[in-house]
């Protein structure tokens, strides 16, 4: 369970990187001639905190619409509710002892 809950964070986290990594690197293409542009590290991170902090850029109040990528990876999907039911389902069932074990390995996690 513990696996498919990472594997799902980590999805999310690959879909974040691609979006940014693409659209660097679109936007450079588009002023440039350089097609083979690779975003360093860094540029990659500053726009992931500053797309994460949006709501509270000085520059927001002139964004109309955000890129539906961006606007996508926020969004929870069915996905995430179906395996909280699971979740919450197995823990109901546990006895004391497993269920806080369980919630120290989440924690943990």
């Amino acid at each position: 369970m513990l696996e498919f809950a990472k594997a799902a964070q980590d999805s999310r986290i690959d879909r974040a990187l691609n979006v940014i990594c693409g659209a660097l690197q679109t936007h450079l293409a588009a002023r440039s001639a350089d097609r083979s542009y690779v975003p360093d590290i860094e540029r990659v991170l500053d726009a992931a905190q500053q797309l994460s902090d949006r709501d509270e850029l000085e520059l927001t109040p002139f964004v109309g619409t955000w890129h539906p990528a961006i606007e996508a990876l926020e969004t929870v999907s069915p996905g995430h509710w179906e395996a909280h039911g699971i979740v919450s389902s197995i823990y109901a069932k546990l006895d004391v002892q497993s269920r806080a074990e369980l919630v120290e390995k989440l924690q943990a996690w």
